[in-house]
């Protein structure tokens, strides 16, 4: 477009300096595309069972409940006898009127009563006690085993999110690299055409077609009384960048806020003729008053203090 002696609008120019998406915008539309928010919840979430939640349910479900009623009415059942047997003892060692022979007869007698009740009654407390205890414990290992596996999903999720976060930040920085690239490149190629065409009086119409390609749309005119439609050609288009500084040179303008974009397009203004006011004109166009003056104003001052042959650059100042 540039061999046609075209130049883009001021619209379109300050277009590729403006991003078309916010950068929290093009975050949250990569952030969605892998699921992040949902991936911080599951990995963040409380757990909804705690250790004890979960031994109880185990508890209960192994029927340990029941179990411990059991124990302690097998063992309440070998008390009484317990104690039925102790005092029919007592009874019998208090009654003045018992020999010795009917009192170790009689106590002989209830003790072998007594010993076989508690003995079938102390293997029943035993089994049951010894159930009871494999139950807890397995009741116990079941939470424990449940915890550690939530404990497991939480930290696989945590891995999981700072893995996607991590691609999600280079997919961003990568898409703002390229818009920035492809803008720059943009700006570079029909900077200097915009900037000599200020001061045309007819400025054509950029529209764009239905097929999506750029034309330039002239009114009509005594030359041309139909009008006149141009067509841009494809967008985009690259050119042989050519450096007209040093890489000292950029890094030193970078440092007082000139990109390297910026500079080459002031320096292939300068070195096609144009003049400085016409170049004021192309940055405050684009930039903004402030910013296209202060641009303009610290790349000059910084040629004329690195430049040691004033010949060097033919600085235009008039119109």
């Amino acid at each position: 477009m540039a061999k046609l002696g075209l130049a883009y609008p001021t619209d379109y120019l300050k277009s590729l300096i403006t991003p078309s998406k916010t950068e929290a915008e093009r975050r949250q539309e990569i952030y969605d595309k892998y699921g992040i928010a949902n991936m911080e919840t599951a990995a963040f979430q409380t757990p909804d069972k705690t250790f004890e939640d979960i031994y109880k349910q185990a508890y209960e479900q192994a029927g340990l409940g029941s179990l411990k009623t059991q124990i302690d009415a097998a063992q309440a059942e070998l008390d009484k006898a317990t104690a039925d047997y102790n005092s029919g003892v007592e009874d019998i060692n208090k009654n003045p009127w018992k020999s010795e022979a009917g009192r170790v007869g009689a106590v002989r007698r209830i003790y072998e009563a007594y010993n076989a009740t508690a003995t079938r009654l102390q293997a029943k407390v035993t089994t049951l006690q010894n159930q009871y205890d494999r139950g807890k414990t397995e009741a116990e290992n079941v939470a424990t085993r449940t915890l550690s596996e939530l404990e497991k999903g939480t930290q696989l999720a945590k891995e999981k999110l700072d893995y996607l976060t991590k691609r999600a930040e280079a997919d961003l920085e990568s898409a703002q690299t390229l818009e920035e690239e492809t803008a720059a490149k943009e700006l570079y190629r029909y900077y200097p055409q915009y900037v000599a065409n200020l001061a045309i009086k007819e400025t054509p119409e950029l529209k764009q077609l239905d097929t999506g390609e750029w034309v330039w749309i002239y009114k009509p005119s005594s030359k041309n009384p139909q009008g006149l439609v141009v067509k841009t050609g494809a967008q985009g288009k690259t050119t042989s960048e050519e450096t007209y500084l040093s890489d000292t040179n950029y890094r030193e303008l970078l440092l007082k806020g000139i990109t390297k974009e910026v500079a080459d397009a002031v320096m292939m203004s300068l070195k096609e003729g144009l003049t400085l006011e016409q170049i004021r004109q192309g940055l405050v166009q684009i930039y903004g008053e402030n910013q296209g003056h202060l641009y303009l104003d610290t790349i000059i001052q910084y040629l004329q203090n690195e430049t040691t042959n004033k010949n060097v650059f033919q600085l235009k100042t008039g119109g």
